[in-house]
């Protein structure tokens, strides 16, 4: 199962779920219902990034042996 995120439109302000795997820098996002087009960067992504990182928590440390 692809997991989403609910990102509302700046402009219209309706939900649209999108793949957690489209959701990087520079991903244009196009909303379906006012045709707006978005460039996902800058204060935007840090937010986005934020908000998945709640939902999915965060990303695992990678183990290192001490030895």
């Amino acid at each position: 199962m692809n997991k989403t995120f609910p990102f509302s439109c700046p402009v219209c302000a309706r939900i649209n779920e999108y793949p957690l795997t489209v959701m990087v820098e520079g991903a244009e996002l196009k909303c379906p219902f006012c045709k707006c087009e978005i460039k996902l960067h800058g204060h935007m992504l840090a937010y986005v990034q934020k908000e998945i990182e709640k939902l999915t928590g965060p990303e695992p440390t990678p183990m290192t042996d001490s030895n």
